[in-house]
């Protein structure tokens, strides 16, 4: 991270202190990205599997279509003592490793 990109995120959205203000210079960058259903592609791309018999089928015989769409996307700082929070503890460890 360059001076500009540092000095655009050094302060903790959070709490609001300056990253590195208690000693502690760790920080984190973190993204949260917000996604909706695409519930018609989903009915469709059901229907193909029922009507194939194999959802593995109408998978690789289907169109491919995007099944949820991004509507949002933030980027925040928060410092090490903010992190430690209970839901920043579980963004941080939890959920699943899908990488899209």
């Amino acid at each position: 991270m360059k001076e500009n990109e540092l000095r655009e995120c050094a302060v903790c959205d959070q709490c609001g202190n300056k990253i590195g203000y208690e000693g502690n210079i760790n920080f984190y960058r973190v993204t949260v990205k917000s996604y909706i259903l695409n519930v018609g592609a989903i009915q469709r791309q059901d229907g193909l599997a029922m009507m194939m018999g194999s959802s593995q089928l109408a998978n690789v015989m289907g169109t491919d279509e995007e099944m949820a769409i991004q509507i949002d996307e933030k980027t925040i700082t928060v410092c090490a003592d903010c992190i430690t929070e209970p839901v920043m503890l579980t963004i941080l460890e939890g959920g699943s490793e899908c990488q899209r």
